[in-house]
């Protein structure tokens, strides 16, 4: 046998070492180059105040929905091990939740410190969809993309609600831009922030399997047909990277939901309700009407804006031959949608798909300027889109500033019947609600002081008094709240009701119980 020189092993580690600098030193050169230059800045600075503007007044103003106030009271506000151990409904976007955990502790519980890591996603969406269009389809595809997403309606809604799909929109913005990198560079850190970024996307909301598969079926479709870059050496290769990329992505998402695993077991995740496949009849039947429903949001105050970025989707899928030298362009990993949704069968709803609304302004635009191009001279098409740009971003703040002066706004109904009923209440006594106007009643009782007794398991004691909420709009009256919340109507005094407060849209009934006789 060949002795071992004890020089070998730490020479080897040297390698290593030096190794991972030099990757790093690569991939952080990268990341410094893709940022903008000069101008550029001033340009982005403007893109985000008017994100911000259009922002802002939702997330400060708008009544907090079920959604999230369920989300906060059930999830976000409890202990830190409670909140990443507990998955009994599928609100709880954990990551998400996490950062609501610590902005409510550092600003208290006001909706916007509730809202506020949504808000900032949203506003680092506009930053994310300038760098992902500037690197697909150069700088005037950037600007104009970015200028749309800043001022766009549903993204402006969707950035403004304390839930994780913000968050979740600028993890896939982010995981795109790494995979455009990765395709042509062999980094090993590279791909240890694509499974990072890809794992936190699922810790915030699993539908991350959708564009986690776009753009994994992309990135092997580009693989197969050579357009990865001559560091892999081989299809094959950059396929393996690729394969340990997605395995590691798995393993790093099962290590964030270990607590979720142990405490409230695999069914918590694979098989609630929720997430449970629908029939092909029930999938089927609601795809139309979901779509449509997603459309009509998507669409909401841009006129035929978003008409034209189907269209302009559709050239950029004829002439992307002319933008860069990749053979697939990355719109074929929309393929990865059909293919997995008819397997799942997921309830569609509109908020699973908001992450490719971005997406589809940023091919949308780039179509119509790849065909703009061949008629136009380059430096006459910059002038036109910094004019188109900077309408868009005006007629932004046309609708936005004067929503921005009138801040903060007032309170909203179920806010002021709660602030009536603070007033009221005394201990013994409860406060009752039923579905949707439960969990936001809960969080503004919360907010305003009520005692968390007067509104939990109250079918375990007999309140001696009940201030009932209820919305006859939603088909609610007294007895139905009261039986939604497990209380007896019998139990209680319906002839000697007092209405403390009619808005027509919200009631607020008092209630004595018969032990009062």
């Amino acid at each position: 046998m060949t002795p071992i020189n004890d020089t070998q092993q730490p020479g080897r580690l040297n390698k290593v070492l030096i190794s991972l600098i030099e990757s790093w030193r690569a991939f952080w050169h990268s990341c410094l180059a893709a940022l903008p230059k000069g101008r550029w800045w001033w340009a982005l600075l403007v893109l985000l105040v008017s994100a911000v503007l259009a922002r802002l007044p939702l997330a400060v103003t708008q009544p907090m929905t079920h959604d999230e106030s369920y989300t906060y009271i059930a999830f976000a506000s409890q202990p830190l091990t409670n909140l990443v151990s507990d998955y009994h409904l599928p609100n709880n976007h954990i990551f998400h939740s996490v950062l609501v955990h610590f902005s409510t502790r550092l600003f208290g519980e006001q909706p916007l410190a509730v809202r506020l890591p949504a808000l900032l996603a949203g506003v680092l969406v506009v930053l994310a969809v300038f760098l992902l269009a500037r690197a697909l389809y150069g700088d005037s595809a950037g600007l104009l993309a970015s200028a749309i997403t800043a001022v766009l309606p549903a993204l402006a809604e969707i950035s403004a609600e304390a839930r994780g799909y913000s968050l979740l929109t600028l993890l896939v913005l982010l995981e795109f831009l790494l995979a455009l990198y990765l395709r042509k560079h062999r980094n090993l850190w590279g791909w240890l922030f694509f499974a990072g970024i890809g794992a936190l996307g699922f810790y915030s909301v699993p539908v991350m399997l959708y564009p986690f598969g776009i753009i994994c079926l992309w990135l092997a479709l580009s693989g197969l047909a050579g357009d990865a870059g001559t560091g892999y050496r081989s299809h094959w290769r950059f396929l393996g990277w690729l394969a340990g990329g997605v395995v590691l992505t798995a393993i790093l998402t099962a290590i964030l939901y270990s607590p979720v695993l142990k405490y409230a077991g695999a069914d918590a995740l694979f098989r609630n309700p929720f997430v449970l496949p629908l029939t092909s009849a029930e999938f089927l039947d609601l795809l139309p009407g979901r779509t449509a429903e997603t459309w009509h949001i998507w669409q909401a105050g841009t006129a035929s804006l978003l008409w034209l970025m189907v269209a302009g989707f559709v050239l950029s899928l004829l002439l992307h031959r002319s933008a860069n030298d990749a053979r697939i362009p990355p719109q074929a990993g929309l393929l990865w949608i059909p293919l997995v949704a008819l397997i799942q069968r997921p309830n569609p709803w509109p908020k699973i798909w908001i992450y490719l609304l971005p997406l589809l302004v940023i091919w949308g635009i780039s179509g119509w300027l790849l065909l703009a191009q061949k008629w136009v001279k380059q430096k006459y098409l910059s002038r036109i889109v910094v004019i188109l740009a900077a309408i868009l971003l005006l007629a932004g703040a046309i609708r936005d500033v004067p929503k921005i002066l009138n801040l903060p706004g007032g309170p909203g109904e179920t806010e002021r019947a709660v602030i009536l009923i603070a007033e009221e209440i005394e201990p013994g006594d409860a406060l009752v609600a039923a579905s949707p106007n439960d969990a936001p009643a809960w969080y503004y009782a919360r907010l305003h002081g009520i005692s968390k007794e007067a509104y939990t398991h109250l079918e375990e004691r007999n309140p001696r008094r009940v201030f009932v909420l209820v919305n006859p709009a939603e088909g609610q009256t007294v007895e139905s709240v009261l039986e939604e919340r497990r209380l007896d109507p019998n139990g209680f005094q319906m002839s000697s009701a007092r209405v403390v407060l009619d808005w027509g849209s919200t009631l607020v009934i008092e209630l004595k119980s018969n032990q009062n006789r």
